[in-house]
């Protein structure tokens, strides 16, 4: 196991564990793991809820993608498909091969999307189909062949 894979098993086991986010505290000196997001006021960030110091890993933790915080999820490519908007272009990966579609919802633990390429605008009621979340992922970026 490489250093990348390394720190994409000990991010993704910390948030499996619950914890969305890592920040750096001058007021608590060092490394804080924690569930809810950070708040930024002043160029300084804190969290209101409980959290977990984990100055041991520091050297470990990747670059922060937020201003002032590692947001897990969106570093490890995980989706919270509960917040995504509809008619968000998708790639689903369906019985006919890698499909571009539009999202539909999140429910019962499947991603739906629209048939055919419709949209919510041009989609006929009950025009949508369900698709296992680990089948599908967000279109964009270079892989969208």
């Amino acid at each position: 196991m490489n250093d990348k894979e390394g720190r994409k098993w000990l991010l993704q086991k910390l948030y499996d564990r619950g914890f969305k986010y890592i920040f750096h505290s001058g007021g608590l000196g060092g490394y804080i793991a924690t569930k809810q997001q950070p708040e930024t006021l002043d160029n300084h960030t804190y969290i209101a809820g409980s959290f977990e110091r984990i100055d041991v890993l520091s050297d470990l933790i990747p670059d922060f993608n937020e201003p002032n915080y590692l947001d897990i999820g969106k570093y490890l490519g995980i989706v919270d498909w509960s917040k995504i908007p509809v008619d968000t272009p998708i790639i689903a990966d369906t019985a006919c091969g890698m499909r571009r579609r539009y999202f539909a919802k999140y429910d019962g633990g499947k991603v739906w999307y629209f048939c055919n390429g419709m949209t919510s605008w041009s989609s006929k009621l009950g025009m949508i189909t369900d698709i296992n979340p680990c089948k599908v992922r967000l279109a964009g970026g270079n892989d969208e062949n």
